[in-house]
């Protein structure tokens, strides 16, 4: 993953961060210099598809980091546990009655699974660059280990500090603005 910068002359970087949480998800990095902010883009069907598209600040009308909605988390939950505990209620008739049954780990892990979710979606923040033609969003993938959760925070947060140096207008969650 290797993500090329190319500065105007006299322009200076002021931030450029990278996160992938693993080989298997997609790589996140941003960039902000004196003049402009480098978003992460995707090209379809290439060798190397991630590559940083330069936005002028001028473009930029603001930025923010707000709380995921967690409904969707909250319903996913419901449901491996719901169906989790069904499932292990159902393998574990047999067994309760003295005949013989098949037992699984599975439906148990999906049970455990469902009660752990929302705990781990708990304090995942969303962060919104809102240009003059389009929103740009990263939401980053669950980790459920804390060093990966300190990393997206302290990213996130040196990514909101760099905006402000460059004057941009940064949104916090309860509806003010830092600049």
């Amino acid at each position: 993953m290797a993500f090329d910068i190319e500065l105007e002359p006299d322009e200076k970087l002021i931030l450029c961060n990278e996160f992938q949480a693993d080989r298997h998800t997609e790589p996140f990095a941003f960039a902000v210099s004196d003049r402009a902010i480098f978003i992460t883009r995707i090209k379809h069907f290439v060798r190397d598809p991630y590559y940083f598209e330069r936005v002028p600040l001028a473009s930029v009308k603001q930025v923010s980091l707000k709380r995921g909605r967690p409904l969707f988390m909250w319903v996913l939950a419901f449901l491996f546990f719901g169906f989790g505990l069904t499932l292990t209620f159902l393998m574990m008739m047999p067994v309760l009655r003295g005949e013989e049954g098949y037992v699984s780990g599975v439906p148990i892990a999906m049970t455990v699974c469902g009660l752990i979710l929302p705990f781990i979606a708990k304090g995942r923040k969303v962060l919104t660059v809102e240009l003059k033609n389009e929103t740009y969003k990263w939401k980053p993938r669950l980790v459920v280990d804390k060093k990966s959760r300190e990393q997206i925070q302290k990213l996130q947060e040196g990514i909101l500090n760099a905006c402000e140096q460059v004057g941009i207008k940064i949104l916090k969650e309860n509806g003010s603005t830092l600049s």
